[in-house]
């Protein structure tokens, strides 16, 4: 018996292709087949953990900005790959490491900044009244906004001399008064945790305006004078 040599034609209206195996549009619905992670979810995380540099630098916190937004997009990737994709507990994590980093940031520079501003009325307020006591003469309640390590060098004969200067002389005029213009340099002593402030303080004479070099020190919620070196410059050391 002899065989046919030409290959079996297929049915009329079969399509060769349909034989082959096709990719499953549902992978990962109830199969074993593969299912990809997310590329946009991964980077989210690496700049979710990357947010934490936050704490230390905070220009960086465009990372945890950054992350959110990659978060959402990879987010909505997984959602719209029926099934092909998966990621969204890295999404997740990096979510809560962008908000809490920056989240943290945020809270702590918006807290610093409004503790700042209300410093910054106080030292006015404390300036404009220096001056104020100054000018009516009365050294003693002036003497007392200074600081008990002022006082230590700076004894109130000298500081009543200096002063009566400041307030009235012929070379410079009476005091008008004094006031501030707002700048100063904030720093925090990490070993006592007081707080100073380094500006100038300018007094207005009839002839002329001082710019006098001023540290002030909080001190139990107040800001006193801690030296004005313009003034009161520290005595020199004996050369050896």
């Amino acid at each position: 018996m002899k065989t046919d040599p030409r290959p079996a034609q297929s049915p009329p209206g079969d399509d060769p292709l349909s034989h082959l195996h096709k990719m499953s549009t549902t992978a990962g619905l109830g199969s074993g087949e593969y299912v990809a992670v997310n590329g946009a979810a991964v980077f989210a995380l690496i700049l979710g953990l990357f947010s934490a540099l936050t704490l230390f630098e905070e220009i960086l916190l465009i990372l945890p900005l950054t992350c959110i937004v990659v978060a959402i997009i990879a987010w909505r990737q997984i959602n719209q790959s029926n099934g092909t994709q998966t990621g969204k507990s890295l999404v997740a994590v990096a979510l809560a490491c962008a908000l809490g980093f920056g989240g943290f940031v945020v809270i702590k520079e918006t807290t610093r900044g409004l503790r700042t501003r209300d410093d910054r009325a106080a030292i006015n307020r404390a300036v404009i009244e220096l001056g104020d006591k100054i000018k009516a003469g009365d050294m003693t309640g002036a003497y007392l906004m200074f600081s008990d390590n002022f006082r230590q060098t700076v004894d109130t004969e000298r500081f009543n001399r200096q002063m009566n200067l400041v307030r009235e002389s012929e070379l410079l005029g009476k005091l008008k008064g004094t006031e501030w213009n707002g700048l100063a340099e904030f720093q925090n002593d990490a070993a006592t945790g007081q707080r100073y402030a380094f500006t100038k303080v300018k007094m207005n004479l009839d002839k002329t305006t001082l710019d006098v070099e001023t540290m002030l020190r909080k001190d139990k919620g107040r800001w006193i004078f801690e030296n004005m070196s313009t003034l009161f410059p520290p005595p020199e050391r004996p050369r050896q």
